[in-house]
């Protein structure tokens, strides 16, 4: 009978060893990790879209400050690709941001617009648009 004490005990001493040395790998695993997130966790891009280029244009926003934009370009690829900054800049001699961004429908748009209007209060607003971005 005490035999079979033993074996219980060396089992459950086997079992409590074991979970202690998951514990140690799962927090040896994630420290560092937690860690790295804590340091860089300001030049993470969150994932707010599905579109990658809208999530980049929100994150570089977020870092300008609101009182140094005169003019802002909004809309699809077509406005990201086609306005040229240092041309805007010259002509105008005013501060620029382009906020478009790829597959930004006519829609998404205007809700964008409101928002970020009330946020940087631009004297004036450019927008270059296709047929498609209707669609």
């Amino acid at each position: 009978m005490k035999r079979s004490i033993n074996i219980k005990e060396q089992i459950h001493k086997g079992i409590f060893k074991f979970y202690i040395k998951i514990l140690l790998m799962v927090l040896f695993a994630t420290i560092p990790l937690i860690i790295f997130d804590l340091i860089t966790y300001k030049s993470t891009i969150l994932k707010l879209s599905t579109s990658n280029s809208f999530n980049i244009k929100l994150w570089k926003m977020h870092n300008i400050n609101s009182s140094k934009i005169n003019i802002i370009s909004i809309g699809s690829s077509i406005t990201l690709n086609n306005l040229n900054t240092e041309s805007i800049i010259k002509k105008y001699d005013s501060s620029y941001y382009n906020t478009s961004s790829w597959g930004f429908r006519i829609n998404n748009q205007y809700d964008f617009l409101k928002i970020i209007t009330n946020i940087y209060k631009p004297s004036v607003v450019i927008t270059v648009s296709q047929v498609v971005d209707y669609l």
